[in-house]
């Protein structure tokens, strides 16, 4: 081959791979981070569609979905459904999520209004601007670790769970959906749809 076709050969191959390899490099630039999320529930009696349908929803936008509970032995819903937690409450780092979400259940009354561990993480999420969202009777547990003072939000249509609601602060708001600011709250099993959709779209995601 003669020296001068040589030379314009390299060249051009040059060239292609440096436009490939440019290309590659803005694919891996625009690949983005699938945003994490974690739900937490009760180890017994959380409300089987206020996990399931918010998280079905999340995972169809492309979000991780983590589940977490006071261990990491099986959970059983009020209506049956059985799931093994991935981590414990205590071993949630807010910083590593861009949303808690806390499930309601006859459960989180009885064990999630009270602990201590997933208050500081709701605390420490909201501190750095996650998303926390609670539904149905859940929505107390934020209002416990002090984060729904002068809120608007909404929660099952129960007196005694309202007053404790508006004890700590909040302004109940009898809707399907509540949001403000980086706070959503959900009012009972039927808003579930209605609340997975809305943190996906808060955490722009929604399709």
């Amino acid at each position: 081959m003669n020296c001068k076709y040589l030379k314009l050969f390299i060249a051009c191959l040059l060239s292609l791979s440096l436009v490939l390899g440019g290309s590659t490099g803005v694919m891996a630039c625009n690949k983005k981070t699938p945003k994490k999320v974690v739900m937490v529930i009760a180890q017994k009696n959380f409300e089987d569609s206020e996990l399931f349908k918010p998280k079905a929803i999340l995972e169809a936008s492309g979000a991780k979905v983590i589940i977490a509970s006071k261990t990491t032995d099986e959970a059983i819903g009020m209506n049956g459904a059985k799931v093994k937690p991935d981590i414990k409450i205590s071993d949630i780092h807010a910083n590593k999520y861009d949303a808690l979400i806390v499930v309601g259940g006859s459960g989180s009354i009885d064990t999630l209004w009270e602990d201590l561990d997933l208050r500081s993480v709701a605390q420490k999420a909201y501190k750095k601007c996650k998303l926390v969202c609670a539904i149905c009777a859940a929505p107390v547990v934020l209002a416990k670790a002090g984060i729904l003072d002068g809120k608007q939000a909404t929660m099952y249509p129960w007196d005694e769970g309202i007053k404790e609601l508006e004890k700590y602060g909040a302004i109940y708001t009898d809707q399907e959906v509540v949001v403000d600011g980086k706070i959503i709250t959900g009012r009972n099993p039927d808003a579930s749809a209605a609340f997975g959709q809305k943190i996906a779209q808060k955490l722009g995601i929604s399709k």
